[in-house]
């Protein structure tokens, strides 16, 4: 346990140097002690210039900390090794340094870190009210002490009138000193018209793309079909599929099948996160493959082409976007196990914008696909 002394501090005017004394404030400080450095008032709670009200500041010797505006000697007989040592504050016998000091832990010459006041920040280990305000940022935000003009701001940092800079929220850009709604690839599940993302359900043949890309129109007669300007979809019969590869990683297993998938002999591929309770219902969504945002636990469903059981073309990956995938049963890992799955109204279109793909081949559609699986 630490205990305390106190140590009297006697003020008096000596002489610095030949012909210099040391400066006086030119009244007593209210509030805080002179420093005679510089002869203005300060807050009297720094070791390196503590004081009471009204009286002048001093430099505590070592081994002794500033403690109600008086220097006071540390006793330590079980230690005390950061508040002899640290420059900063210290929490326990953590020592804080004052370059990574927050308003709820701040100090100075190994005194317990302590929170500032209302509307204060830490710098240097003292409290004080910020230098950046309102006052010298009105067209800007605050970062510490230093102003940030709106006209460098980003969403990072935005902010006006002096305020703290704050951070814009996914989907919002900052412009004008405020978070405002803006498109991009991270916030729209659509194109983008200006700053307002369009969804994919609202696009037609005068506004169509995918991944916040620029809304355009679909030329040649093509019509907007989930992102894609496509001159409509090819239709596939019903079938049923039987694994022929499994792969996992965690809780995601990787389900490969080889079968009657156009364009002349395909790969499915079924991504789904276990485990969950079955029989289990999900809605695909283009937003999975397409949008702002990935949902781990919804499945995905991908469709390469062309492709034999050993060679695919992967650069040709089709992404179900419709449809409903309903799991019946499902056992086991990636090591082994069994799943039945019916997927019904499927549409696929391309996972990726593809520069080789035509229109034509844009789209495929499934009535409905029955996968059987058991492994090893």
């Amino acid at each position: 346990m630490l205990r305390l002394v106190a140590v009297a501090v006697v003020w008096s005017l000596v002489p610095l140097a030949a012909g210099c004394t040391r400066a006086l404030c030119s009244e007593p400080c209210a509030s805080g002690c002179c420093d005679p450095s510089t002869g203005s008032c300060v807050s009297g709670t720094s070791s390196k210039k503590c004081g009471p009200d009204k009286g002048l500041c001093s430099v505590c010797d070592p081994g002794s900390i500033c403690t109600d505006r008086a220097c006071v000697a540390l006793v330590e007989p079980d230690g005390g090794a950061c508040a002899r040592s640290c420059e900063g504050c210290c929490v326990g016998e953590r020592c804080v340094d004052v370059q990574v000091q927050t308003q709820t832990g701040c100090g100075a010459n190994g005194v317990s870190c302590a929170s500032c006041g209302p509307g204060q920040l830490c710098a240097a280990g003292e409290c004080r009210a910020p230098r950046c305000n309102a006052g010298n940022c009105p067209v800007g935000c605050c970062a510490g002490d230093t102003c940030v003009p709106e006209v460098v701001q980003g969403s990072d940092q935005c902010g006006t009138g002096g305020a703290a800079c704050q951070y814009c929220a996914l989907g919002t850009g900052c412009a004008d000193g405020g978070c405002q709604p803006q498109c991009r690839p991270n916030s729209c599940a659509g194109c983008c018209q200006g700053n307002t993302c369009l969804p994919y359900a609202s696009q037609g043949t005068a506004a169509c793309a995918i991944v916040a890309q620029q809304c355009k129109a679909c030329a040649g007669g093509l019509s907007c079909l989930s992102g894609f300007c496509s001159a409509g979809c090819q239709r596939a019969a019903s079938f049923d599929v039987t694994s022929r590869a499994v792969d996992g990683f965690g809780t995601d297993l990787y389900l490969s099948y080889y079968g009657a998938s156009p364009p002349g002999g395909g790969h499915l591929l079924l991504q789904l996160r276990t485990p969950f309770t079955t029989p289990k219902t999900w809605t695909l969504s283009q937003s999975n493959y397409h949008g702002p945002q990935f949902t781990p636990d919804l499945p995905r469903l991908y469709l390469f082409a062309p492709c034999t059981p050993t060679v695919c073309t992967n650069d040709l990956i089709y992404a179900a976007v419709d449809g409903q995938l309903v799991v019946s049963a499902v056992s086991g890992s990636p090591d082994a196990g069994t799943l039945t799955a019916t997927a019904t109204g499927l549409r696929f279109v391309p996972w990726q914008s593809a520069a080789t793909l035509q229109p034509a081949s844009a789209c495929w559609e499934y009535d409905a696909v029955t996968f059987t699986q058991s492994w090893p």
